[in-house]
């Protein structure tokens, strides 16, 4: 159903708006630089004193424009809030009959002293010129700006479990997932538009039993069916899946007239999606290195004091036991269930355990997640931390690495990390400055180029003034 005040609002006002603040700019520029129109005889409207240009003119007013045209395509390109297609239209159309009727008036104003037929061509020039650079920047930053800009502004999160609801990770620019995570090449596709757009499920199984929420994604490396082998695909050693989340568009492809990555990617997807379930806002990743190549791990910090592991009997034969230690202990890795709970999950010796809590009180690891609460955690945000399912001695860790009641719980902390939110945001501010993808830049250098080359061929059809004939010995 339309909604007609907003139509009137924000369409009907705007245009009545520039028809009358184009239509009293003409009336008054006619009045004061054609008088003859008004009787039914217009003046020539070019003649050969006013509409040239010297070539001192014509540098200033090169340079002056090509200044706005790079300027508004550079900050369009680079940081525009666009939180929908109605409102990016809106604030457009707003801002365009701002600039007429800015236009309007500084041409009026100047009508009164450059007495040039040229002034009308270059406002108009000018306003055609902004609404295209604030158009191609649109463009570039939903194609090439926004996936970089994201990965380097958003959220970094460590220990993603694959099967959890993709939007509980949104605004994440880099994520790094947990030990047991992988791709399944065997349920990859390619989507072919001139290139191959390639997905894969990122998951803890080969078998589908659940929606996917995170894919792997890449371009020309993998078949119509199978063989993905895009980025970093494999699963490093002593490390785990890392890489970079590239932005949905804020608005809808049929709202644009070109498909964004995200969206060519998913087309991948969706063909995926035929044989296996997938969330239909899945979160897609670019694998990547990780940049210190190992698992991010915490320490388990209490009352001073850190969890540890020991080992203890004869070797072969050696038992896991935990021990509270003033020594750092940066081995342990948070990851998110599928609800508020969490694996406490420890890296030892190029293995990964599971901490769980035995019904008898005592703490121990375990290999693999039973599915009886014991190695299962809330990790509260005031820094207790509390057994899904309650020993005969408490639910409770206590600062001694015992279990223990509530009254008892001590606070936990692991430094550096935000209780599942995210561990740290991304890599600063470098994508804000000039755009950073190569992409962009590349193409913000061409259309700078097309455009100035296209200001100095309007600017070559303006002939230089006239000089006089010098006037010969007994002329008057």
């Amino acid at each position: 159903m339309l909604r007609w005040h907003i139509i009137i609002q924000s369409v009907l006002v705007p245009l009545i708006v520039v028809l009358v603040a184009a239509t009293l700019f003409l009336l008054i520029w006619l009045a004061r630089d054609r008088p003859g129109a008004f009787k039914g005889h217009p003046k020539q409207f070019f003649s050969d004193t006013r509409h040239s240009l010297t070539k001192a003119k014509k540098t200033t007013i090169a340079i002056l424009f090509q200044a706005a045209f790079m300027a508004t395509f550079f900050l369009f390109g680079v940081d525009f809030d666009r939180q929908s297609m109605p409102a990016f239209a809106i604030t457009l159309l707003y801002v365009s009959w701002f600039l007429i009727i800015l236009a309007c008036i500084i041409g009026i104003a100047l009508s009164f002293f450059v007495k040039n037929d040229l002034l009308f061509l270059f406002i108009t020039f000018g306003i055609i010129s902004i609404v295209t650079a604030g158009f191609l920047g649109t463009m570039i930053y939903e194609t090439d700006v926004a996936a970089v800009r994201i990965a380097a502004e958003g959220h970094h999160f460590t220990g993603i479990n694959p099967v959890n609801d993709a939007k509980l990770f949104k605004g994440a620019g880099t994520t790094e997932f947990s030990p047991q995570a992988f791709v399944d090449d065997t349920r990859s596709r390619g989507f072919l538009s001139g290139t191959i757009y390639c997905a894969a499920p990122i998951d803890i199984t080969t078998t589908p039993i659940r929606a996917i929420q995170f894919w792997a994604v890449g371009k020309n490396c993998c078949h119509s069916r199978g063989g993905f082998k895009c980025g970093a695909y494999q699963k490093p050693l002593t490390g785990s899946l890392f890489g970079s989340v590239i932005q949905p568009p804020v608005a809808k492809s049929t709202d644009w007239a070109w498909l964004t990555e995200y969206e060519l990617y998913y087309q991948a997807v969706s063909l995926a999606s035929a044989d296996y379930a997938s969330n239909p806002e899945p979160i897609l990743v670019r694998l990547e290195d990780a940049p210190d190549e190992s698992l991010t791990q915490y320490t388990m910090t209490c009352g001073g004091r850190n969890l540890a592991m020991v080992h203890a009997g004869e070797k072969g034969g050696k038992v896991a036991q935990l021990t509270m230690t003033t020594d750092g202990f940066e081995r342990f890795i948070p990851v998110k269930g599928e609800g508020n709970w969490y694996n406490i999950m420890i890296n030892y010796s190029g293995h990964v355990w599971y901490l769980s809590a035995h019904n008898n009180g005592h703490l121990y690891f375990l290999s693999h997640d039973s599915g009886t609460g014991h190695q299962r955690w809330f990790i509260n945000k005031d820094g207790t931390i509390e057994s899904m399912a309650t020993t005969n001695t408490g639910s409770y860790l206590s600062c001694d690495g015992t279990m223990t009641t509530e009254g008892l719980g001590g606070k936990w902390d692991f430094p550096e990390w935000n209780f599942g939110d995210s561990t740290k945001p991304g890599w600063g501010g470098l994508a804000i400055f000039f755009f950073g993808s190569g992409t962009a830049i590349l193409w913000y250098s061409i259309f700078s180029v097309v455009y100035f080359l296209l200001l100095l061929w309007i600017l070559s059809l303006v002939p230089p003034p006239k000089k006089e004939d010098p006037k010969k010995p007994g002329e008057p």
